[in-house]
Order: C-alpha cells, then sequence, then structure tokens
C-alpha cells in the first residue's frame, strides 16, 4: 500500500515542511484546516459583543490578539472555542517589554502575540521571549502558499499569514471569494479585526473617516456606531460570506495555539540551537 504524503517519515532538513509532525495542519490534501483570528484593535465592547456572538452561533473558533482590557474578551477565558492571545502596538516607542506586561497582566494566559502594525525586530521578538510568550504570527505574506511553523532565532516559534479583511479593502481587491487564498497548501490563518466585521465597510477610506473621530476608539459611541454601519455588501457581509464557506467546505476551525504550542514542544527536543541560546527563560506552557 502506498503511504500518503501525511504517513511519510520525511527529514525536516530534506523537506518543504520544517515540523512534518505537524504536516496535517498543513492542508497539503486539500483544504481540512482553518485558523481565524481576529486583531482587536481597540474595538468597542458592544462590537466585540456582536462579534463574539457571531462567532459563537456559527460554532467558528478562533483566536483573539488583544490590544486593551476587556470584560467581553477576559468572559471567553475559561471556553475552549476562544484563544486570547496578546496585540501589542509598539509604533507609540514606550518600552516593548512594558508593553507586553501589561497586556500579559490582563490576559495572563496568552501563549502568542501579533504584533500591532506588523511590527518585527529582534527588540520585540526578544521581549516577547523573555516574557514567556510562545509564537509570533506577525508576518503577513499576501496570499501565499506554503506558510508553516518555523523556529526562530531565540526558540520561539513564528507563522505567517496569508490574508486579512483590512489588507484587502485598502488593496481595492474584489469583494470575491476567488481571491482568498484558501486552496494553497499550508497553514490557512485569516486576520480578520471586529471594528471592520461590524461596520461593514465598502472601502477603506471609509473605514478610517469613522476610527479617525475616537481617540481611543474604544469611547465610539453605540448609537453613531451603528449609524455607521453599512448595511449593504461591504467587508463584515463578506467576511461573513467567507466563514460560512468554509464551514460548508466542512474544514476543521482551530485556535493558534493548537499547532504553535506542538511546534514550540517540538523545538525544545530539537538540538538545532544551542543551550546556551535557549538560556534559562521558563516560557508560559
Amino acid at each position: 500500500m502506498n503511504k500518503t504524503d501525511s504517513d511519510k517519515k520525511m527529514d525536516p532538513e530534506d523537506s518543504i515542511w520544517f515540523y512534518t509532525e505537524l504536516i496535517d495542519f498543513y492542508n497539503i490534501n486539500g483544504l481540512k484546516s482553518v485558523f481565524v483570528t481576529f486583531d482587536v484593535d481597540w474595538a468597542p465592547e458592544y462590537t466585540l459583543r456582536r462579534t463574539v456572538n457571531w462567532l459563537k452561533e456559527n460554532e467558528i473558533i478562533a483566536t483573539f490578539f488583544a490590544t486593551h482590557s476587556s470584560p467581553i474578551l477576559k468572559s471567553l477565558k475559561d471556553t475552549n472555542i476562544f484563544e486570547l492571545s496578546i496585540h501589542p502596538d509598539f509604533s507609540k516607542g514606550a518600552d516593548p517589554i512594558l508593553k507586553i506586561q501589561d497586556l500579559l497582566l490582563e490576559y495572563p494566559n496568552a501563549l502568542g502575540s501579533r504584533n500591532h502594525r506588523n511590527l518585527s525586530g529582534r527588540n520585540y521578538s526578544d521581549a516577547l521571549r523573555q516574557k514567556g510568550v510562545l509564537y509570533d504570527v506577525s508576518k503577513i505574506l499576501w496570499s501565499q502558499p506554503y506558510c508553516q511553523c518555523v523556529p526562530m532565532y531565540n526558540g520561539m516559534i513564528e507563522s505567517a499569514y496569508s490574508w486579512e479583511d483590512g489588507t484587502h479593502l485598502e488593496l481595492g481587491i474584489e469583494l470575491d471569494l476567488k481571491h482568498v487564498p484558501v486552496h494553497k497548501p499550508g497553514l490557512l490563518i485569516l486576520a480578520f479585526h471586529p471594528v471592520l466585521f461590524d461596520l461593514n465597510c465598502r472601502s477603506y477610506e471609509e473605514l478610517k473617516l469613522f476610527t479617525s473621530r475616537y481617540k481611543p476608539l474604544t469611547s465610539a459611541p453605540e448609537k453613531e456606531f451603528n449609524l455607521a454601519i453599512n448595511h449593504g455588501f461591504g467587508m463584515g457581509a463578506f467576511s461573513r460570506q467567507l466563514l460560512l464557506y468554509l464551514k460548508a467546505k466542512g474544514v476543521k476551525f482551530q485556535v493558534l495555539k493548537e499547532v504553535m504550542k506542538p511546534a514550540f514542544e517540538i523545538e525544545c527536543r530539537r538540538p538545532r540551537f544551542p543551550l546556551k541560546a535557549r538560556g534559562d527563560h521558563e516560557y508560559r506552557v
């Protein structure tokens, strides 16, 4: 009997897949596994509530990357259908350690990070590692295949993601499912934003016109927000269409720690890095 690709014991050094133990996550024989993520971006509580309720009603599992303290998000910590990780904003120049530490005080079980504005670099990665974060998904490889878990220089795990709602809208791409890379091999990590999911904007300019009025965005009055909602076909409606299409295809929705934590544990057993490169740091596993 011929072995399938997922049955073969491949040497990671000779394969395009770094951790072949995780190959079942990589959709190499058709779309099976999807990771839905939300960058919270200071979304008001009423927007988070509506987003979470829609996900629950449609039985869609997701990972939230939090920017601030949120009672709605904290209420999800004991559920097994949502993961809470952090979305630190390093663009304002404050000490990265302090920003990460503040978010971890709010979400002490967070294992991952996606940095706001996709900022990356050793000063941020080292700060994340120092505070015990296991994985980073801050890089976007737009519409590219073969996204996967790979080890970082400091022992953390990272993966790129290949699609997000805001970039799709900003690029002016038609709101059609054919423009979302759902049938390419690799980890399928999709990024959404609760405010855009709820406002249902037709253009990136429309989104910025609203969000620029409120500093912080969490202060936006619900009445004014509701008046700004587009009731036609916009990015929010398209995002729902995309998620329901994936559900109808029978994919398995998963949270990121289900693939990132095993990758980290595998990496801890590999002799790829000298022990001194790992240090004595205890990760929060």
